[in-house]
């Protein structure tokens, strides 16, 4: 039970409780199929999802056989074997395993995984889906309500966003990933859509998002999301035209997570905002390059289309993106 509420807390700090609780287990019953499985599951999401590197990708992928020779049905084996297949690059495989688990078994975290996995690849429809499956299955998690909050923000729904972000937060008021998903939704608005005392109002909550991150006690956040808070920081920095400063902390951003697509993208997106074209459309191919997304495709031709006769180059992303995701309706 205490590994299992440690797990829906959905930090990186209460995934390294989740651990050692696990990890106790196992110390009195090392064939625990059940621990093994929290233990494969947890670290596949450090491994792919805070980007802590492979010797975490090895230890899900042990913890994964153990739990498995067991025999049992378990939602949490199922959804570590979808995040481990995924993160190796077999998005379909993890897709077309939970769809069947699915077909028996209705979970909230199987819904969740399924939902994570299709927004990742860019399948924002079915993620939307999935998403809202999960939050019927599981109406109080935070990482479904975070989920649907970023899946929003990919969308470009911003109202929607700001109001799932808000629902996580209202649960655990020092969530980091909503937390810094509420403050990038904010920096990477088009800020020609609001008024002046709009878009600093909305400047200085987003700043309180990130100072509050920035003052979580070490160890809390993971070094990923410490680059992304310090990412969001450089982007404020920027937005209020300090630029120097800005580049410098944004260079720190990419230095502590530098296979990080999401951030290129939304560095992308902001040299669009400001007319720099041609870094626009390096940064959003340098993101592809990373994680070959059907939504990055989507900001790519949008670049392209900015550029003068780059209408041609962006039919063509779009039409490479069309072999790749033939199923997007986006694309």
């Amino acid at each position: 039970t205490r590994t299992n509420d440690e797990i829906r807390k959905d930090t990186w700090a209460s995934y390294k409780a989740a651990t050692a609780s696990a990890e106790e287990i196992l110390d009195l019953d090392a064939d625990n199929y059940v621990a093994h499985a929290y233990l494969a599951f947890i670290n596949a999401l450090r491994w792919g999802e805070h980007g802590e590197g492979d010797d975490f990708a090895r230890r899900a992928r042990d913890h994964l056989e153990r739990a498995r020779a067991a025999g049992e049905d378990h939602s949490r084996i199922h959804a570590a074997e979808a995040y481990v297949l995924h993160f190796s690059g077999k998005s379909d495989q993890a897709e077309a395993l939970l769809e069947k688990v699915l077909e028996k078994q209705k979970s909230g975290v199987l819904f969740t995984a399924l939902g994570l996995i299709q927004m990742w690849t860019g399948d924002l429809d079915a993620a939307a889906i999935s998403l809202r499956r999960a939050q019927q299955e599981e109406p109080n998690s935070v990482r479904v309500l975070a989920a649907l909050g970023e899946l929003n923000r990919r969308r470009g729904m911003d109202g929607k966003a700001l109001t799932f972000y808000d629902s996580a937060l209202r649960i655990d008021g020092e969530h980091a990933g909503s937390l810094l998903g509420k403050a990038l939704l904010i920096l990477d608005a088009n800020e020609a859509e609001l008024s002046r005392a709009d878009h600093e109002r909305l400047l200085g909550e987003a700043e309180g998002q990130i100072d509050k991150v920035l003052s979580l006690p070490e160890g809390t956040i993971s070094a990923r999301q410490l680059a992304l808070a310090k990412f969001a920081r450089s982007q404020l920095l920027f937005a209020t035209g300090r630029r120097e400063e800005g580049a410098r902390l944004e260079e720190e951003a990419f230095t502590l997570d530098p296979a990080n697509p999401d951030i290129r993208l939304m560095r992308g997106r902001r040299h669009l905002r400001e007319g720099r074209i041609d870094d626009a459309v390096a940064d959003i191919r340098a993101a592809i390059d990373m994680d070959e997304r059907a939504s990055f495709y989507v900001d790519l031709s949008r670049a392209l289309l900015a550029r003068r006769g780059g209408a041609g180059e962006a039919v063509a992303a779009l039409k490479t993106a069309l072999q790749t995701f033939p199923d997007s309706g986006r694309i």
